[in-house]
């Protein structure tokens, strides 16, 4: 852990910096893309404004409503909505509605838009979980392996580096899936949702953080990766079946 990566001349704290990096990458990898789709910049910006501001509020509600820590009133607080405590999942879905209803209005992100973003989430997702390893969030339970990192005192799971390689697989696995002509778009982007919540419900079982919150046999990310599963297996096989029936 280095939750602190210089001290001098001012504190230069790992976590918001690589939050930052993540962004950067994630909308970097995105105007690339918009700008081959032929989309126009102006209005891909002005999107990309409304997707960091409700990935952000979605994240903070999420991280607000299953924490175990967390009261009512902090939400009135500026720092609760500056500082850290985010859930991914509040930001997945928040961003997935503004997407679906910004499209609704502005015909800007269509489904094989959406697609060909995906690929730039996930590597923006992974180099943000470089920075909860580097804070010592998000960290796992007690291992006696030699796969194990030593954090909080223990040796533990390095479910951080877990996440980073599946996040960087589904990362060339999107990228190669997309090259390929007359893939279907849609079943892309919900290979996703189901290929990352199936991996988050096994691996919240190697987690030690209980701040999220517990709800019987799971966390709250476990039932979150539970719904998301099987709404995106139901959609999944009801656009195969669609587009099966159009062959006909």
């Amino acid at each position: 852990m280095m939750p602190i990566l210089l001290s001098w001349p001012f504190p230069l704290y790992a976590y918001p910096l690589f939050l930052g990096f993540a962004w950067g990458i994630a909308y970097t990898y995105s105007l690339v893309v918009a700008q081959e789709m032929g989309i126009d910049a102006f209005k891909f910006k002005i999107y990309s404004l409304g997707l960091f501001a409700s990935t952000w509020i979605g994240a903070k509600i999420f991280f607000w409503i299953f924490s175990a820590e967390i009261n009512a009133t902090v939400i009135k607080s500026i720092n609760f909505w500056m500082g850290g405590g985010f859930v991914f999942f509040g930001g997945l879905v928040f961003g997935t509605i503004f997407t679906m209803v910004h499209n609704h209005y502005f015909k800007l992100i269509n489904v094989e838009m959406a697609a060909r973003l995906l690929p730039g989430l996930c590597l923006g997702h992974a180099v943000g979980r470089v920075g909860c390893f580097l804070a010592g969030c998000c960290f796992g339970r007690k291992l006696d392996t030699p796969l194990r990192i030593f954090e909080h005192e223990l040796d533990k799971h390095p479910v951080q580096f877990y996440e980073i390689f599946v996040l960087v697989a589904l990362f060339f696995y999107l990228r190669t899936v997309l090259k390929k002509s007359g893939a279907p778009k849609m079943q892309i982007i919900l290979t996703y949702f189901m290929a990352y919540a199936g991996f988050r419900f096994f691996i919240e079982f190697m987690r030690a953080d209980t701040i999220r919150g517990v709800y019987g046999p799971f966390s709250s990310s476990q039932w979150v990766s539970l719904v998301i599963v099987l709404v995106s297996t139901v959609l999944f096989v009801q656009n195969r079946y669609w587009r099966a029936s159009k062959l006909v």
